[in-house]
């Protein structure tokens, strides 16, 4: 049945969405590496263009940091083996959409994606967030409506899976806003976004001038990264410090 075959893809799209739809990725942005052009065949527009690509990517980490730093522990979380939930989140940002996560890593790959300026390889990525993640939220849903029965079904028919009802009244988060539960859950985050960007900047500038283009701003916002990203896995790994009861 189709259901059955849905949910089939969905459990093994769960289970790799941290990685997958990265990779699904990588042949695409390739061949668009082959033909790209700085925007108007300008540098100085290239880089206002960047600007505007990379506040995408500044929204989508924005929307996360804004989710994880209100959710209790063992919700909303990074787990890949099964699915978790203690308690259904109802409030604050999933008070007008339901899977507010996913929204904001499709926010900040578009912006990461418009850096190349490429129709073709913007409606490509469109597509293949949708058809993945729709897999992803639907063995989701079964999860939680399994766990939740009605109290999910009516939050869930008030509330839009995807795009948010930005008209609806919010309801205040439960927990208060909590940054050391942000930093514990969403440095990878940070660091792989970052880290993409510098790619794909060095990417696009290498190929339009036929040589390897290491600008020295970036260099500066790499190597800020890498130290970055070492110090909160060292803390998250060895010390208690990021960490925060019932967070």
């Amino acid at each position: 049945m189709l259901y059955s075959t849905l949910c089939n893809q969905g459990d093994w799209a769960f289970r790799w969405r941290s990685i997958a739809p990265a990779v699904l990725m990588i042949p695409a942005v390739i061949v668009a590496l082959i033909d790209v052009q700085y925007f108007l065949d300008s540098h100085t527009y290239d880089q206002w263009w960047d600007l505007f690509a990379i506040s995408f990517v500044v929204a989508g980490l924005g929307i996360r940091v804004w989710t994880t730093g209100h959710t209790p522990r063992r919700t909303s979380g990074r787990n890949t083996k099964s699915q978790v939930a203690d308690s259904l989140n109802t409030r604050g940002i999933y008070s007008i959409v339901r899977n507010p996560l996913y929204l904001g890593n499709f926010v900040g790959g578009l912006g990461v994606i418009l850096l190349l300026h490429s129709l073709w390889l913007t409606l490509y990525y469109v597509l293949a967030f949708a058809l993945y993640f729709e897999r992803v939220i639907l063995v989701e849903e079964r999860f939680l409506l399994r766990k939740f029965g009605d109290s999910y079904r009516q939050w869930a028919e008030k509330t839009p899976a995807f795009f948010p009802l930005i008209l609806r009244k919010y309801q205040p988060d439960e927990l208060p806003f909590c940054w050391r539960t942000v930093l514990r859950r969403e440095y990878i985050t940070v660091a792989m976004t970052v880290l993409l960007l510098f790619v794909m900047e060095v990417g696009e500038d290498t190929m339009i001038q036929g040589e390897i283009i290491l600008d020295s701003r970036w260099l500066i916002i790499a190597a800020i990264n890498g130290g970055m990203f070492l110090f909160f896995r060292v803390v998250s790994k060895r010390t208690r410090w990021l960490s925060k009861v019932g967070r």
